[in-house]
Order: C-alpha cells, then sequence, then structure tokens
C-alpha cells in the first residue's frame, strides 16, 4: 500500500482466469486524512484526535475510526492515541466515566459489565441516542482509564 496525502493505494498482485498469468490491481481510497508508516503517534494524536478530545471534554460524544488491513497497525496506534488522550483529559478533568460497549452482529454487549444481559438502543424525546442497560466506570487518572480501557478490549468478541 502506498500512502498519498489523503488517499490510500492498495496493490494487490491477483491471477488471471487462467490462473497462471499475474497482474497488479491498483485501487485507490479517499480518507479524510491517512497516515504513512513512519509517521509518529504524537502526529496522529495532533491531527487526529487533539479536536475529538476537546469536543468530549465539552461534553459532546466523539469518535475515531481505524480502517486497516490486518496486521498494520491499527491496535498499536490506537494504543498510542489512548495514552496520548487519557493524558490529555486529565489535565483538565479529576474524575470521568467511561462506558464502553460492542456492535457484534444484532447483538450489543456492555464491556465493563460481564453479565450476559442484552443492551437495547433507544433514541428519547430530544432525539438523543440512549443505550440501556449501558454501565459506567470512573476512573481518577490516565491510568486507571487505560487499565478500564484494557479491560474493555480484552472483553471484545471480534479483535
Amino acid at each position: 500500500a502506498t500512502a498519498r496525502g489523503r488517499k490510500i493505494v492498495i496493490h494487490n498482485c491477483l491471477t488471471k482466469a487462467d490462473l497462471r498469468s499475474l497482474f497488479i490491481s491498483h485501487m485507490g481510497f479517499q480518507f479524510a486524512q491517512a497516515f504513512g508508516e513512519s509517521v509518529s503517534d504524537d502526529e496522529v494524536y495532533q491531527q487526529c484526535a487533539v479536536d475529538a478530545v476537546q469536543h468530549m471534554l465539552q461534553g459532546k460524544v466523539a469518535t475515531l475510526f481505524m480502517f486497516g488491513q490486518t496486521g498494520s497497525g491499527k491496535t498499536h496506534t490506537m494504543s498510542g492515541l489512548c495514552q496520548r488522550a487519557a493524558q490529555h483529559i486529565f489535565q483538565s478533568e479529576s474524575l470521568v466515566t467511561l462506558t464502553a460497549f460492542e456492535i457484534a452482529g444484532k447483538v450489543m454487549r456492555d464491556l465493563l459489565d460481564h453479565s450476559s444481559k442484552e443492551l437495547k438502543i433507544r433514541e428519547d424525546k430530544s432525539g438523543k441516542t440512549q443505550i440501556l442497560g449501558l454501565q459506567g466506570s470512573e476512573a481518577s487518572s490516565p491510568e486507571a482509564l487505560l487499565s478500564q480501557l484494557r479491560e474493555a478490549q480484552a472483553g471484545r468478541a471480534t479483535r
């Protein structure tokens, strides 16, 4: 794969219908931001996550999505972003509440409550999405928050 600005080009070696001849297919995908392998986690955090964390600190919801081939470093990069975000959050907050859930197929599960109860998603009268049955877990330090995140990640059905 090649990263060029906001575009990723996947170079895929394929076999023609005769099952003997090889060819290379080049498929481009446009993203809001794309990073090459030499970019540091600090740079990714500054370009992608700082604004999301600031948004969250204003009482709003923020989400980051990672997309990439298996083994391309998504988990490694997200781990680095989480460490930087935890430090950032506790520069201005002394206590935060973390909720974590997984949607796998048609099932939603609370990743911090290990009971087998299924969560339900609803929209309240003001149009805000609510997840019924989702438990919050408080953290009073970056280390506590990261520990809870690791616990949530360990409970995922899809890895």
